[in-house]
């Protein structure tokens, strides 16, 4: 039995919610190469960008936590204009992206909107709070419990189940319509 998260789908909501905000220049803050969603992300990100014409830049960090957010966020500024929005792997990088432009002063969102991906349990409780595309985490966990359980009492004809879950983009502040 498995549980999984169409991370494709996921990267084409967050161009496709974004695009809908107006944005046209979207960097896709990746995660390090072998990262498996992020690259499957990148497709949907990919995808989406043909369909609604949006410009989008990649730059890959090295990391996945808060503190590699902050230290790419200064790249990200060092490189030039700031786009109309940056689309993170995770949650946790576009918390650090936030922290580090609070820092130098670069305003979320009037300046740029973030969206991160995962939904994490503090991303509401930010000082922006994050917008975000959800895993839907809870209804994984209890998903796979019972897949667990019903494994686990199943003789040996037990049909395995596959649960694959579509995200969903959860609107808070670190975005907005230009």
């Amino acid at each position: 039995c498995s549980v999984s998260v169409d991370q494709v789908q996921g990267g084409y909501l967050g161009i496709e919610y974004l695009a809908s905000l107006g944005h046209k220049k979207v960097l896709w803050l990746s995660g390090p190469p072998a990262h498996l969603q992020s690259n499957q992300r990148l497709l949907g990100v990919q995808q989406a960008a043909r369909k609604f014409d949006i410009e989008v830049s990649t730059i890959t960090s090295p990391g996945l936590d808060f503190i590699s957010g902050e230290q790419i966020a200064k790249d990200i500024v060092d490189l030039g204009p700031l786009p109309d929005s940056i689309f993170c792997c995770n949650d946790a990088q576009a918390l650090g992206v936030m922290n580090y432009f609070f820092k130098v002063g670069i305003k979320v969102p009037e300046d740029v909107s973030i969206l991160g991906f995962d939904n994490v349990a503090y991303a509401e409780s930010a000082l922006v709070p994050l917008s975000t595309v959800s895993q839907t985490p809870y209804q994984l966990g209890y998903t796979m419990g019972q897949q667990l359980l019903t494994e686990f009492s199943a003789g040996s004809d037990h049909a395995h189940q596959r649960a694959v879950f579509q995200p969903t983009i959860v609107e808070r502040a670190s975005t907005r319509a230009i």
